[in-house]
């Protein structure tokens, strides 16, 4: 609550129970951080299908996929600094975006309208030509039942709103560098051993073809 910037009220009357009422703003004032992105900064050209993306090209590109317009753009500025953003605002946008450009993680929020992140995650990697991306889960759901989904989907990492953009930062680098180790594993070693690394069934299956 305090992190939301919100406040508790309660009511008690005695014989006759209490009322505890929880306040969370919703108004821009409220946040500031948001608030001078949005004064300040125009939102990216949004194409047809929902996708947004940054002209200048970084060494690794990222795609964030929200249906809160606003949080992207907070993200989409946060990390823009170190990565080539890409945007989608929903599930189906983002699926486009994995086959036709050429993403090295995606961060996907858990629930969206339509196509959620479960469901996108899921697509993706059983899609042969996608199920290299590494996938972090955003999400304001916490318990261990809704982690195991994340996981059993193929989610690479999850992190539960609200965080801190260090952590956001921190969890996207650990993961970038895993999936270059192995990537660098593969272009290194003659003989691979498949079993060892960390793939996808599907991946297995593409490496044993003749």
């Amino acid at each position: 609550m305090t992190l939301h910037k919100g406040d508790i009220q309660v009511e008690s009357n005695i014989g006759e129970g209490s009322r505890f009422t929880v306040l969370i703003p919703i108004d821009r004032d409220y946040y500031p951080e948001i608030k001078d992105i949005i004064e300040t900064s125009e939102m990216p050209s949004t194409v047809p299908n929902g996708e947004t993306e940054e002209t200048e090209e970084k060494e690794s590109t990222v795609l964030l996929v929200d249906d809160n317009e606003e949080f992207l753009l907070l993200m989409k500025r946060k990390l823009a600094t170190h990565y080539n953003i890409l945007t989608a605002t929903n599930g189906n946008a983002a699926l486009e975006a994995v086959k036709s450009k050429d993403i090295d993680l995606m961060v996907t929020d858990y629930m969206m309208p339509g196509m959620n992140g479960i469901e996108l995650c899921k697509t993706i990697k059983q899609d042969i030509s996608t199920s290299h991306i590494p996938v972090l889960m955003l999400t304001a759901k916490s318990s261990v039942e809704d982690q195991v989904k994340c996981f059993n989907a193929g989610v690479n990492g999850y992190l539960t709103k609200p965080f801190e953009i260090k952590m956001l930062y921190a969890r996207i680098d650990n993961l970038m560098k895993s999936n270059q180790k192995r990537q660098q594993k593969f272009r290194t070693d003659t003989e691979i051993n498949i079993v060892a690394l960390e793939y996808q069934t599907n991946d297995e299956l593409f490496l044993k073809k003749p």
